[in-house]
This record gives structure tokens, C-alpha cells and sequence, in this order.
């Protein structure tokens, strides 16, 4: 049976003759240009023997992120503005001007009236023919982030940094789900683009293990580009990949009242997580329905 690995390779300087060596055993289907880290096409038969070769770090099956929330028609939500305002956010002069951010999620809905002229292009790394959100969890985020002056049934939509400009990275696909070599092809793009900040609102359990995902956003705060993710909604311990690198912001959730909410996932390793919580149930904000 064919797999797909993610590899872990132990450096950049002989990549070359890894992948000479890999190309023996299955299809190299993507190369990155920061990492020393390949994606494989093998028989399954074969992953013992890759796992002990000399130059490998790790070869992890690919597996499959998240989204991080669902969609619901609850009539009693808070919008952002209510946000801003119990977290006295709205108090401050920051607006996000000049900051570039990419949003890793299902896509977003570019002609969103909250969101339109944000999106300063739009890249799909996913399943889906299209970069536009067909599932409504990116536009919901972005609206979150970004969303200005829009009038909804539930009240004024503002975002908390209504002057950053965003780019939309596909993902996940329509269904809230991708494979985790497409998240990563995506934070090599933030990477390339040179922003400021990520969002990736899914992740994977991380059962307390570091691992190539982690290693990757450690390494791009290193770069200055910052991973701000969703510490998971299975009320465990610990949060999730790649909420877990200890260089990510880890975004846990609280209740109205500021106590921790029952689902949200907390502790790193042998550090604090999350890094930063906030009001997350029940937020009224772009997309068709709202986000618990």
C-alpha cells in the first residue's frame, strides 16, 4: 500500500544525495526550499527502513489537521466590537497598519463586504478547485482579524486590527480539513511572502511530542514571523500541534467571566501553554453562521 511520508532529513547541505538515496524507494513529490524536509510517496513496507536510515530525523505518516470550531445558528452570540470592548481593546491605538498577515484556513471569501480590499492575494495549497472559502471557517477568522464597518443582524462587525493586509493560504479544504504537508507548503509561502504573522486555527494532537510542524514555526519565529494558533477544543492536555512549539502563540479560550472554557485544550511541555486567552464561544463575525 502507498503512503505518503513526511521526512525529516539531518541537513541542508547534503539534501542532494538524500534525495538520490529517497528517490530509490518512492516519488519525492515536494522539496522544500527552507528546511531539510521532503515529502515522499512510498510503499508502507518500506517505512521501517526510512525511519532508520542514517540521515533521517523523523518520517511521519501524513496525517490530517482540523479546523478548530464549527459552524452553529445559535441566536445569542457577541460581536467583535463586544469583544474589543470587555477586553478593553478598543481603547488602544493600534489598528495593525503595515502588518501583513496570512491566514492558513479554509480559504477566504474575498468579496465578503467586511473583508473586501483586504485580501492582497489569494494561494491554494488544498484539495479544493478554488481559494475562495466554501465552508466558512477562514472568512470567520478573517472577519475576527480584520472585518470593518458592517452592520450584521447582531450588531457593528469590527475587527480587532482592521488596517492589516491579508493573504488568504488555502489549506484546508471545503469539508475543514487538510493534510498536514499542505499546511506546511503554506508556512514555506508566509515564509516567501515575508509577513508578519500567521494564523492556522487547526491543528492535530500533539500527545505531547515535538514535531517536524513544531520544529517549523520555532524556526520561522527565529525568522520573525510569528504562528499565532488555536491551543485545541478537546479539553486535554496538552495543546495541540502546532500550538505546542514552544515559539508559537498559543491562543487558548475563556468564558464571558474570564474563567477557562471546558473545552479548550492547556500545558506545554516543560513551559506555559497557552500563551494568551480570550473570549472564544459564541463570537458573531463574518461568515454564514457562527462560530462556537
Amino acid at each position: 500500500m502507498k503512503i505518503h511520508l513526511i521526512i525529516e532529513l539531518k541537513d541542508i547541505e547534503n539534501l542532494g544525495y538524500y534525495i538520490d538515496s529517497l528517490k530509490r524507494l518512492g516519488t519525492i513529490t515536494h522539496i522544500s526550499k527552507f528546511f531539510p524536509i521532503v515529502f515522499l510517496v512510498t510503499e508502507d513496507t518500506n517505512i521501517s527502513f526510512i525511519r532508520n536510515l542514517p540521515y533521517v530525523v523523523t518520517a511521519i505518516i501524513d496525517e490530517i489537521a482540523q479546523v478548530q470550531g464549527h459552524i452553529s445558528t445559535r441566536e445569542n452570540v457577541i460581536t467583535t466590537l463586544q469583544v474589543k470592548q470587555i477586553l478593553h481593546a478598543d481603547k488602544t491605538e493600534l489598528t495593525g497598519k503595515n502588518v501583513l498577515v496570512a491566514i492558513l484556513d479554509t480559504g477566504i471569501q474575498t468579496d465578503h463586504p467586511a473583508l473586501y480590499g483586504k485580501i492582497l492575494q489569494s494561494f491554494n495549497f488544498s484539495n479544493s478547485y478554488t481559494p475562495e472559502d466554501l465552508f466558512g471557517h477562514g472568512t470567520h477568522v478573517a472577519g475576527i482579524l480584520a472585518g470593518r464597518n458592517v452592520e450584521t443582524p447582531f450588531g457593528t462587525m469590527e475587527g480587532f486590527a482592521p488596517d492589516v493586509s491579508i493573504y488568504n493560504i488555502k489549506v484546508l479544504n471545503d469539508d475543514g480539513a487538510g493534510a498536514i504537508s499542505n499546511v506546511i507548503k503554506g508556512l514555506e509561502k508566509c515564509i516567501e511572502l515575508k509577513v508578519n504573522l500567521v494564523n492556522f486555527s487547526a491543528g492535530t494532537r500533539s500527545f505531547g511530542n515535538i514535531t517536524v510542524q513544531d520544529k517549523i514555526v520555532n524556526t520561522m519565529a527565529d525568522m520573525g514571523i510569528f504562528v499565532c494558533s488555536a491551543s485545541g477544543n478537546e479539553g486535554i492536555t496538552p495543546v495541540d500541534t502546532p500550538s505546542i512549539a514552544q515559539n508559537s502563540i498559543c491562543v487558548g479560550s475563556i468564558s464571558l467571566q474570564g474563567f477557562k472554557d471546558n473545552y479548550s485544550n492547556y500545558r506545554g511541555l516543560d513551559y506555559v501553554k497557552p500563551d494568551v486567552c480570550s473570549i472564544g464561544t459564541d463570537i458573531a463575525s463574518s461568515a454564514t453562521g457562527e462560530l462556537d
